[in-house]
């Protein structure tokens, strides 16, 4: 998904070894720079819908779970039901422990064992998840009540504005249409000095409880 090319190349360096394309959509460029034709962007989402009804068809893998909504979701479509996070938890003895977590089995986690979601906030943007965290020093911050989220991919689905109207089903949205789903009921609070990120230091971090 949300790959421009140029004469079927694409025009930029993608690293995330993606090597199969499902379809794609033709436009002709605006001027002599051959930039991408300007596609109604409703006819992108049902495009993209398309291409996901084929995804399911074929039956989506953990990995389809974990990334695609950090693409699919800026076209509407709702992976809430579907989609699987990973989140880091510490141990009686200290130790990392990784848990890779459908959002619904996630969110009655919280709920039953009273745990918390530690959101960390990026230093460069009021209402974006930060993606550039130094790991160590912020699970160090971690307590044993808490799992720390962790992303798979840059990009707008780490916003957090409940209203974004670039990215309609980013990671806060999926979390708020899920315990919607599940009668559940979100408390989401900024705690200072809770996430350690590479470029700015000392941060904020989101916290979410569920009741």
């Amino acid at each position: 998904f949300d790959i421009s090319t140029i004469g079927g190349l694409s025009n930029f360096s993608t690293h995330h070894g993606d090597g199969e394309f499902l379809g794609f959509v033709l436009a002709e460029p605006t001027t002599a720079k051959r930039e991408g034709g300007n596609l109604p962007s409703e006819y992108k989402s049902e495009w993209a819908k398309e291409q996901y009804d084929i995804l399911c068809g074929r039956g989506l893998t953990d990995e389809d779970k974990l990334h695609l909504p950090y693409v699919i979701g800026k076209y509407g479509i709702d992976m809430s039901d579907v989609m699987k996070v990973h989140v880091v938890a510490k141990d009686s003895t200290g130790k990392v422990v990784v848990h890779c977590l459908e959002l619904s089995s996630l969110l009655r986690h919280m709920k039953d064992n009273k745990i918390k979601l530690v959101l960390p906030m990026s230093p460069v943007s009021e209402n974006r998840i930060d993606n550039l965290m130094d790991f160590e020093r912020t699970f160090a911050k971690i307590k044993s009540d808490e799992l720390l989220f962790f992303y798979e991919n840059n990009s707008n689905f780490l916003n957090i504005s409940t209203h974004d109207g670039e990215f309609k089903f980013n990671l806060m949205r999926c979390i708020n249409e899920m315990a919607q789903k599940l009668s559940l009921d979100i408390e989401a609070v900024i705690e200072n000095n809770k996430s350690v990120s590479r470029i700015g230091g000392n941060g904020k971090a989101l916290i979410i409880t569920i009741s």
